[in-house]
């Protein structure tokens, strides 16, 4: 794990150039970049690729909560970004460049006081495959923010993200580039300058949702561990699921309910990544951001095994895709390959 760490210029966790750097199954949380790009990562002119990896809680005052690529390819894949925020744009993750991969990911929580609450893309043709962005915030695209020579989105569920001007999910600055969206989920769907994306399903997602919610006092924080600890007010169900985000009011970050990732949680108290301790009333929400069976995300997506579509074949847990999910074989929607929209691939259950 890197956490806690700070710097006055570029990358609190790692400031990486002219190299081709591999993270594999890292944890960077509350990291900061306090005059400078990328609160965890700064990669200046190289190639990185992180996998597995978890981004959460750390903060920028420029570009780049999380992850700030200038000039370079990367590629990321089976990675969480939650709760990330930046001053000016892209509270995940920027990328300048030609090439960028990112696939089987979560972008949930991510802040950003300017543009893409989520992610920028600039001067590239980036790839977004599998991946679900929710309820990120950014004045201009609150999920994405597109400067791009042409984005290539498939299999993605873009949902409650939000904006103070307009084009919450996704915001085009350059209308001439070539940007294709397809078999994704968008709320309100995407209609820009008559381009009409195909299979761009408009209805609700249907996510599992919110599986324990209520008070918790005392929080407190281990800056050893860079975990936050809440003591719950009512006995709680430990929950076997994986990746929960838990939602907690406070004032940090333009007074919206904050996202973190639950470490583990048991009878009286659930621990998470990051600094909760902020909250202003204490109250909390756990949400989980797998599939529902009846969610209309399951079996309509594409094939994306393929090279133009980034060699998907697995979900950000590891499931192999495609999964039946809707137990009616293939070939009956989305392109027939039973492909779901969005990180999780459903897993039936016997």
């Amino acid at each position: 794990s890197i956490c806690v760490n700070h710097t006055t210029s570029r990358g609190g966790g790692i400031n990486d150039y002219l190299s081709t750097l591999v993270i594999s199954s890292c944890i960077f949380s509350g990291n900061r970049a306090d005059a400078g790009y990328g609160g965890a990562l700064n990669v200046e002119s190289g190639n990185p690729t992180i996998e597995n990896c978890t981004f959460t809680r750390n903060w920028s005052s420029n570009l780049g909560g999380s992850i700030n690529v200038n000039s370079g390819g990367a590629t990321v894949n089976h990675s969480r970004f939650i709760g990330n925020s930046s001053d000016f744009g892209a509270g995940a993750m920027i990328v300048r460049g030609p090439h960028h991969l990112v696939s089987n990911s979560t972008f949930i929580g991510n802040v950003a006081k300017g543009y893409g609450g989520a992610l920028i893309a600039v001067l590239s043709d980036p790839v977004v495959m599998n991946c679900t962005i929710v309820r990120n915030f950014g004045y201009y695209g609150g999920g994405i923010y597109d400067d791009s020579n042409g984005l290539t989105l498939a299999n993605s569920i873009l949902w409650n993200n939000t904006s103070i001007s307009h084009d919450s999910e996704i915001r085009n600055k350059n209308q001439s580039a070539w940007t294709y969206l397809s078999y994704s989920c968008i709320k309100g769907g995407y209609d820009w300058g008559g381009y009409d994306a195909p299979e761009v399903i408009e209805d609700p997602p249907l996510f599992v949702g919110s599986v324990q919610s209520g008070k918790a006092a005392p929080i407190t924080f281990d800056p050893e561990t860079g975990q936050s600890t809440l003591m719950c007010a009512d006995l709680l169900v430990p929950h076997a699921y994986t990746d929960l985000v838990l939602w907690l009011d406070s004032t940090e970050v333009n007074g919206r309910d904050q996202a973190f990732l639950v470490v583990r949680n048991d009878w009286v108290s659930i621990t998470v990544w990051g600094d909760a301790t902020e909250s202003t009333m204490g109250n909390y929400d756990v949400w989980d951001y797998t599939l529902r069976p009846d969610s209309p995300c399951l079996d309509t997506g594409r094939d994306t095994s393929v090279e133009d579509y980034g060699f998907v074949i697995d979900d950000i847990l590891g499931v192999l895709r495609p999964q039946d999910g809707d137990g009616l074989g293939a070939g009956g929607t989305g392109d027939g390959s039973d492909y779901d929209m969005g990180a999780y691939e459903f897993v039936p259950q016997l």
